[in-house]
């Protein structure tokens, strides 16, 4: 059976019936008693031994009861009984059916199966939840808080701790992360079939981890470029000469232009940059000159290593090279540059041994 009402105490048991006395003078219609009825039908009323309507003789306001008409005189012909009404706790059936939303903090111990539409606002599992804004699973205290930009769930523990996504061999796991531009424009997935975890930004893969721990960035910024055109007769009057790399090996990032032979860094960081070229009919009466990885922020010129001054004869092929690692920041640009002091204007760099390539370190 059901039991209406509202508890009187807060104990375990259901409680026993109770009762109130007081006494009519004909003009008295508000009483008080000692206990708030949920209802008027919560309480039975008896004037004279005769029981009232709920539904018409009096009213409840709080412990206020008020008669519709004043009761006659007399000892104690007022009564009032309260009805009998639960202050334990039920447990639920094994199965439930009926949606139910929980509001406020809930623990709950033990397994927890969900089915239906049950709605917590915040929940505790193994514990008191104590941290975060949503579900606290927690097997240990930590002793640390959570962030609260990342709160929504918590997993705690004071020793070793983590979350398993568990799915059939021929399966992916996925974490995925949604926004306006898709349900999940980035994610996380390992593909247990070749046992590798992909990287995915922007809609697309970016990086591969496989089993043999092969990292591959298919859009990481590298190319490599060869020279298209013979740089004949390099001036020597200091001015400085692009050499004419219009032929492209690979670029993965489309960050290398042939049009004007220089590479775009795409973002800030550290680039390994290279190059080798063959200069053919080196004059031996120029004073100076140099080839050199010339940057935005800085052109890479080393008299010691790469500076070819004063040889005793023309020399017919000279093999030069250059290896740094470049600090550009986003927009900057690289090239392979040559100049020229004095001399006669007859130095070449072929064509067919110029290479310059690099990629991004960091």
């Amino acid at each position: 059976m059901s039991y209406l009402g509202t508890p009187i105490d807060t104990t375990n048991q259901f409680q026993s019936l109770s009762s109130k006395q007081f006494n009519g003078d004909g003009g008295t219609t508000d009483f008080t008693l000692d206990i708030a009825p949920g209802s008027v039908n919560d309480i039975e009323v008896f004037v004279g031994n005769v029981r009232q309507d709920p539904h018409s003789a009096y009213t409840l306001s709080g412990t206020t009861l008020s008669f519709t008409g004043a009761p006659p005189s007399g000892t104690n012909n007022i009564y009032v009984v309260h009805q009998a009404k639960s202050v334990g706790t039920i447990d639920p059936p094994a199965t439930e059916t009926v949606a139910k939303t929980f509001s406020g903090a809930t623990t709950i111990s033990g397994a927890l199966v969900a089915s239906s539409t049950a709605q917590f606002d915040t929940v505790g599992i193994g514990a008191a939840k104590d941290l975060g804004t949503g579900l606290h699973i927690k097997t240990g205290d930590s002793g640390h808080g959570a962030e609260p930009h990342a709160d929504e769930l918590v997993i705690e523990n004071n020793t070793n701790g983590g979350l398993t996504l568990a799915m059939g061999n021929s399966n992916s796991a996925t974490i995925a992360f949604a926004n306006t531009n898709s349900n999940e424009d980035g994610k996380i997935v390992y593909r247990n079939t070749e046992r590798e975890l992909r990287f995915h930004t922007a809609g697309t893969e970016k990086m591969r981890i496989d089993s043999a721990g092969h990292v591959t960035m298919p859009n990481q910024s590298a190319f490599s470029a060869q020279a298209n055109a013979e740089l004949s007769n390099i001036p020597t009057n200091n001015s400085v000469q692009t050499v004419k790399l219009g032929t492209e090996i690979f670029d993965l990032n489309a960050d290398f232009n042939t049009g004007t032979y220089t590479f775009t860094a795409p973002v800030t960081g550290k680039y390994l940059l290279t190059f080798s070229a063959v200069l053919a009919n080196v004059d031996s009466d120029a004073t100076y000159m140099v080839i050199y990885i010339d940057t935005s922020n800085r052109n890479y010129q080393d008299s010691n290593t790469f500076a070819i001054n004063g040889y005793s004869a023309d020399e017919p092929r000279v093999e030069v090279s250059q290896t740094v690692v470049a600090d550009m920041d986003a927009g900057d640009t690289a090239k392979v540059s040559v100049k020229q002091w004095e001399g006669t204007a007859q130095m070449d760099v072929q064509d067919d041994t110029c290479h310059f390539s690099g990629y991004l370190v960091c």
